[in-house]
């Protein structure tokens, strides 16, 4: 529990007792009043009868006790008037104290809030930096994650590791010379590429017609078609 808390559950329970013990005073007070003055209905009766008598000495005495109950409803007004004048008022003493309280626990509010904005700054901004670290990463691990960088270096000399490697096709669909490169960094297998630039052999390439009948194909049709011929 804070201290304003605290002050102020100390506060509303001591307003509440003495609210309680005003009211009770105040019920005291009016029920004097009502007595009295049914006393005094009861003594105006009696001078009443005092003067039909020409009772000199009863209607002195009782005209006595008349003033005098009188004075005593006079001043149980004036300290009902009193009690509830001051049923709602508190000590100045006790709302300084409440005052006081309410503003050191607005300013431990604000300097909490403060700092809560400031930590949530702190971490929206290394939030940003992670972030942006991260396209970094992975801007320099597109670059890394092929094996483009050192093919393109060591196929400027190419010509010098394999001549017959610069013939190879580079394409998408078929980049033998980027698999020969590759295959030459791992000390792999690099003649299954150079085979493919060996010319197809030509002996017994035939053409079927009619039923059952074939014949080699002639030098002037294999040139037609674009085969290589071997020599003999």
């Amino acid at each position: 529990m804070g201290i304003f808390t605290k002050d102020l559950s100390e506060l509303v329970a001591k307003v509440k007792d003495r609210e309680t013990k005003i009211n009770s005073r105040i019920n005291e007070i009016k029920e004097a009043i009502a007595k009295h003055k049914i006393v005094i209905d009861t003594k105006r009766t009696q001078l009443v009868e005092a003067e039909i008598n020409n009772d000199s000495r009863a209607i002195q005495s009782t005209k006595d006790a008349i003033n005098k109950l009188k004075e005593k409803v006079a001043e149980l007004h004036e300290s009902l008037e009193s009690y509830k004048a001051n049923k709602f008022s508190l000590l100045e003493n006790e709302l300084q104290k409440v005052k006081e309280a309410g503003l050191k626990e607005r300013q431990a509010r604000h300097n909490k809030l403060r700092n809560l904005r400031q930590e949530q700054e702190q971490i929206e901004k290394h939030i940003e930096d992670l972030q942006k670290r991260s396209k970094e990463l992975s801007t320099e691990m597109d670059l890394v994650s092929t094996d483009k960088y050192e093919i393109s270096q060591i196929e400027q000399v190419l010509a010098y590791i394999e001549p017959r490697a610069t013939k190879l096709s580079n394409t998408f669909f078929k980049p033998d010379k980027e698999m020969f490169i590759s295959a030459w960094l791992e000390d792999g297998d690099t003649e299954q590429y150079l085979a493919q630039l060996e010319p197809q052999a030509t002996k017994g390439l035939t053409v079927t017609y009619g039923e059952g009948h074939n014949r080699e194909l002639t030098d002037e049709e294999l040139k037609m078609i674009g085969v290589q011929q071997t020599q003999a």
